[in-house]
């Protein structure tokens, strides 16, 4: 026996076509991350979507409330209306007091002249008289 090594063969056996397929796989896990915050901002919109629409028990009192408000703001202006009326009416009033008083003194002013002149024709009338009579017939 010899202690030779027999020597190696290798044989190499090279088929056609030959495709080569590569794949790449990324051990990070940053995708899931990326679809786990997007999904939890989508839930969050849906949920601040649906919260934040006023249901109907809302929009009644809404509506009740500036119905309230309207007929306040009439009434206020009614009374605002109705102070000004009032305004004028005792401005209009006064100004017919002092009309009045006026004419009632300016009538009372003629008068007086009436009075007065009559006085001083009855004055003038009863001094003709009195001339008229003789001294010798005046008792002292």
């Amino acid at each position: 026996m010899s202690t030779e090594i027999p020597p190696v063969m290798q044989r190499t056996v090279v088929e056609q076509p030959v495709i080569v397929g590569r794949e790449v796989t990324a051990s990070s896990n940053t995708g899931w991350w990326i679809a786990t915050i997007v999904a939890v901002i989508a839930v969050m919109a849906l949920i601040f979507v649906f919260t934040s629409q006023p249901n109907t028990a809302q929009l009644e009192t809404a509506t009740e409330q500036s119905l309230n408000q309207a007929i306040i703001d009439d009434a206020a202006a009614q009374a605002q209306g109705a102070a000004n009326a009032a305004n004028m009416a005792t401005a209009n009033a006064a100004v017919s007091v002092a009309n009045a008083n006026q004419s009632a003194a300016e009538t009372g002013r003629m008068n007086a002249e009436r009075r007065a002149q009559a006085a001083e024709d009855a004055a003038m009338a009863a001094k003709t008289r009195v001339d008229a009579v003789p001294a010798e017939q005046v008792p002292n």
